[in-house]
């Protein structure tokens, strides 16, 4: 029998990564060569460096959560899967995933409730089918076998992209332990929500190396979900002048700007980002509100129509084309976007919106 080629592919993607350290996808495909070897701690080191580079990509995330549940740590598992899911509520995977961590732990209210959510977003026929009789088990207390989704993440994410043109001589930070170890911590405090102390690992970083593009851009993010637009921009205009040109960040920064209010920046900023990744439903959805904001609905319905196309279970888009269609005197169509939009799932604030337009709306 021949002997089995995935060392040697493992070094090639090895050299891969080296070669193209700005590159998620290249990254991914490392870790996600590690994951099939069962080389897990390996494979979370990989996806770590990934998610420097795109903090917002819930598949990243998931990954990473599939990562730490075969290595054992169950509690980061956990955390990684939660934070998948508040960066893309829409993506189903996160949701299973924490359901089999919670059944593999016997909390079975807990397993129930992340296979119900994950019911609610899937679309996918094969996996409901396989959630419902998930459900239909654990309520009668038998048990089914695990199945985990496959080990995949895809460089998407919901609200930032992927970071593909960061000068390589900017992102080459010193290999020491202190400077992996100050990363990791970061890493580990956003996925968290503990921005605060986020941003005091990314500026230690920043500190050993000021040239880091890289960890601007991270903290600028931290900033942002803070709510220091100012500062987060700061950090933003940092990484771009240090060589990071990309959708990244060229899309936090618009989205930063149209937080406080600089449409005709935001939208600048967005129409850069849109040319380095065309294909990617969250850009269309900023610049679409941004142009909300401007009043111009038009171009806000055309941005939008796009997002929906390139994701239709995107329900932030729906919900704001409903606004749209409102403002357009479409109130027919406004009903139909916001009944589509609670339907896929929205977080709290924008569910209590939509409801309330609904309730205007029907006689």
């Amino acid at each position: 029998m021949p002997p089995s080629n995935q060392t040697g592919d493992t070094a090639a993607l090895e050299t891969k990564a080296k070669s193209h350290p700005d590159s998620v996808e290249a990254i991914n495909e490392l870790a996600d060569a590690y994951a099939e070897q069962n080389q897990w701690n390996e494979a979370i080191e990989q996806y770590q460096i990934a998610i420097r580079l795109d903090p917002a990509n819930s598949d990243l995330l998931n990954s990473l959560g599939i990562a730490y549940e075969e290595a054992g740590r169950l509690e980061e598992a956990e955390g990684s899967y939660r934070h998948a899911i508040a960066r893309s509520p829409e993506n189903s995977m996160p949701y299973y995933n924490l359901g089999s961590l919670y059944e593999k732990q016997s909390l079975i209210s807990n397993a129930i409730q992340a296979y119900k959510d994950c019911l609610q977003h899937s679309t996918d026929s094969n996996e409901r089918s396989e959630v419902r009789n998930k459900i239909a088990s654990l309520t009668s207390g038998t048990s089914t076998t695990r199945r985990r989704i496959p080990l995949k993440a895809y460089v998407i994410g919901l609200v930032v992209v992927l970071a593909l043109a960061v000068l390589l001589s900017n992102l080459l930070l010193p290999h020491t332990p202190e400077v992996t170890d100050h990363f990791n911590r970061a890493d580990a405090y956003s996925q968290q929500g503990q921005w605060e102390l986020a941003i005091e690992e990314y500026t230690r970083v920043i500190q050993i190396d000021p040239q880091a593009a890289q960890a601007y851009n991270s903290r600028g993010y931290a900033y942002f979900s803070k709510g220091d637009n100012d500062q987060a921009i700061a950090d933003y205009d940092r990484a771009i002048a240090l060589g990071a040109e990309n959708a990244t960040v060229y899309g936090n920064r618009g989205q930063a700007y149209r937080t406080i209010g600089k449409y005709e920046q935001a939208i600048s900023d967005l129409d850069k980002a849109i040319a380095f990744d065309s294909k990617h439903a969250a850009l269309y959805l900023q610049r679409g509100m941004a142009y909300i904001q401007m009043r111009d609905l038009q171009k806000a319905i055309t941005d939008l129509n796009k997002s929906i196309e390139l994701n239709p279970q995107f329900a932030n888009a729906h919900m704001f084309r409903g606004v749209v269609n409102i403002g357009m005197g479409q109130n027919e169509n406004a009903i139909a976007d916001l009944q589509q939009a609670l339907s896929l799932g929205l977080e709290p604030e924008l569910k209590q919106q939509a409801e309330k337009l609904l309730f205007q709306l029907k006689p």
